[in-house]
């Protein structure tokens, strides 16, 4: 790929919102995830007996395994999210910016040993 291909690619309007789109979602996530990080480890320095106390009278499970359980569900929702916009969408906007500017790859010609 040249440098004119590159520039080709970088400006092309497909491409820019993609790259916005990308942007806007990964700085979401990133935010939606540290708050629910440092909120649990906060809240953990904080205020250690709430997640000491049981969800109900008699119950052994506190409300700190269900935090925990959440931050970890909440990661794996999070990335799948991003996986499948990255699967289709952005993968759409990619194909789109290939298509249009024709950089689909050439294939070697066949070289046949015949004599």
């Amino acid at each position: 790929m040249n440098e004119n291909q590159l520039e080709q690619i970088k400006n092309h309007p497909s491409f820019k919102q993609m790259q916005s789109k990308k942007s806007k979602l990964g700085i979401a996530f990133t935010v939606l995830t540290l708050v629910v990080y440092f909120s649990y480890i906060l809240m953990i320095g904080t205020n250690p007996q709430l997640f000491a106390t049981p969800v109900a009278a008699g119950r052994v499970t506190t409300i700190g395994i269900y935090w925990g359980v959440f931050v970890i569900f909440f990661s794996i929702i999070i990335t799948a999210i991003y996986v499948y916009k990255a699967n289709g969408e952005f993968d759409d906007l990619t194909k789109k910016v290939i298509s249009d500017l024709n950089l689909t790859q050439e294939k070697p010609p066949v070289v046949s040993n015949a004599h």
